[in-house]
């Protein structure tokens, strides 16, 4: 994963694009939510789960981010 939050997309259109479920699940922090339909959100080995049936429709992702806002100050 990048430590920039304006390279995120990308890299992480490159794991999804990969094929690689392990590759997908490492732009993930702990935690995180993906929601694969409206009203439906998952984390952990269910996000990996839902984000393998993503992938293996063989179809790339195109990422459009409309914002990007830092949590933190950077150290």
């Amino acid at each position: 994963m990048s430590s920039e939050a304006r390279q995120h997309p990308a890299a992480f259109a490159a794991a999804f694009d990969s094929g690689d479920p392990q590759a997908l699940a490492r732009v993930y922090e702990d935690g995180a939510v993906f929601v694969p339909r409206p009203g439906v959100d998952v984390t952990g080995e269910k996000r990996a789960a839902a984000n393998t049936e993503f992938q293996a429709l063989g179809l790339p992702i195109t990422v459009r981010p409309r914002q990007a806002s830092p949590t933190t100050s950077p150290s």
